[in-house]
């Protein structure tokens, strides 16, 4: 019985041990240019054909992938991103809205601030939500 108890327990302890291993390696794979950029961003889109409009974009990394999802200003409904893509330091997020594939890309300003552009013709200037 002793010998039963003694296995279970290296086996709880082997199995504790990776759980904590995995969950740091999950965490500790995100690059800091990853870290950056995810959480909640307002994106505000500069002189669009509806006028300036102000976007919430969610970037987060789920199973070792960014993902990302938008928020339709007119019907608040949440878009998904269909791509998530960080090359150096710029973001570049893919969606469609209102029946348009769109890409934005975000470049890093400082610590709360990104610049960029959606569709290469409007600004955009992100602006990281403090939760």
């Amino acid at each position: 019985m002793n010998v039963l108890k003694s296995i279970l327990f290296v086996f709880a302890l082997v199995f504790s041990v990776s759980l904590s291993t995995n969950a740091q390696t999950a965490v500790a794979a995100a690059t800091p240019e990853e870290t950056y950029y995810l959480g909640t961003w307002d994106v505000l889109v500069k002189g669009t054909p509806n006028g300036d409009a102000i976007i919430p974009v969610t970037i987060e990394k789920k199973d070792g992938k960014l993902v990302g999802k938008i928020v339709n200003p007119e019907s608040k409904e949440d878009v998904p991103c269909t791509t998530v893509e960080i090359t150096g330091s710029d973001l570049t997020v893919a969606f469609s809205m209102m029946g348009y594939d769109l890409t934005m890309v975000l470049t890093k300003k400082d610590e709360d601030h990104a610049n960029g552009k959606l569709m290469d013709m409007f600004d955009c200037e992100g602006t990281r939500k403090k939760m």
